[in-house]
């Protein structure tokens, strides 16, 4: 995996642009499109921009840094799932292994009719044990495809071009067990100077400090949801994204992927008087956001 990496990251320093435009399928409003667009000047000089428009205002949002500090605004209190779901295919470097990852496997493999080394692993961190694994060009060394099992996610790799001494896809499929949720392109360019105006700074927009060191808020009182009346045969988990406080309470929560409507005020009620650890940046704590699953089983 190391060596796919390689192949694919970028040197910080380069001054780029990227542009992806993306169609997702099967949402609540039918197939839709959106746009991805980052300006790169340095380790500490980005913006980041996402752009999802439907009649009803979809979802828009902007990140920058500027030196030590990010600034941030979007339409919304929390991300969508597809959002989050399609972020990883953004970044050149995809699957990082550590220490404590566990590989369970590594087979040879032929995807669309390339040769690949596929390697199938166990990674873990503090909160959670994931199962995941990827497949590699054997010849190129190129990423073909990676996945999470938890999740179901598939993510897909193709139209490898030469770009800043790398290679890069220019081509992407998200798929879920199966099913097909996000196609769509991606495209870089160098940039030899940034106008001024790029990296300014929204008027809405809340400051935060950039961290060296960060820590994920740790679940400390879990409260188990109460069944709906009248279902006894669904079960499921309920994907509720929450805004954590600096002393570790959820001051906001919303249902960003639903088992069915008449299951998300009991999900809602439950996670509210969940308490964390909180997260920190620095060593401090901090407001944050994370999704979490809220299951029910009868």
């Amino acid at each position: 995996m190391s060596a796919a990496n390689d192949v694919s990251r970028l040197d910080p320093a380069l001054k780029l642009r990227e542009r992806s435009h993306f169609t997702l399928f099967h949402t609540k409003k039918g197939d839709i499109s959106g746009d991805f667009e980052r300006d790169h000047d340095s380790a500490k000089q980005w913006r980041e921009a996402f752009a999802i428009l439907t009649p009803e205002g979809g979802f828009q949002e902007i990140q920058l840094r500027s030196g030590d500090r990010i600034w941030s605004v979007k339409n919304t209190d929390f991300e969508p799932l597809r959002v989050q779901q399609l972020k990883p295919l953004f970044s050149p470097t995809y699957l990082v292994l550590t220490d404590s990852d566990e590989i369970k496997s590594v087979t040879h493999e032929k995807i669309d009719g390339a040769e690949a080394r596929c390697i199938s692993l166990k990674t873990i961190t503090p909160d959670r044990k994931r199962d995941g694994g990827a497949c590699v060009d054997a010849a190129k060394n190129t990423y073909l495809e990676w996945h999470q099992d938890r999740d179901g996610l598939h993510y897909e790799l193709s139209d490898y071009t030469p770009f800043a001494g790398k290679l890069l896809p220019q081509h992407f499929v998200l798929t879920e067990r199966g099913q097909k949720l996000a196609e769509g392109s991606i495209k870089w360019d160098l940039v030899s100077r940034f106008d001024a105006g790029v990296f300014a700074v929204p008027a809405t927009a809340t400051e935060r400090s950039a961290c060296t060191r960060s820590e994920h808020p740790v679940l400390l009182h879990r409260v188990d949801p109460q069944y709906p009346p009248g279902y006894r045969r669904l079960a499921g988990p309920v994907t509720v994204g929450v805004e954590i406080s600096p002393e570790g309470n959820v001051t906001k929560a919303q249902v960003l992927e639903t088992l069915d409507s008449s299951f998300d005020e009991s999900a809602l009620d439950a996670v509210r008087k969940w308490t964390f650890e909180p997260a920190k940046c620095d060593g401090s704590p901090i407001l944050t956001d994370i999704n979490v699953q809220v299951n029910f089983r009868y």
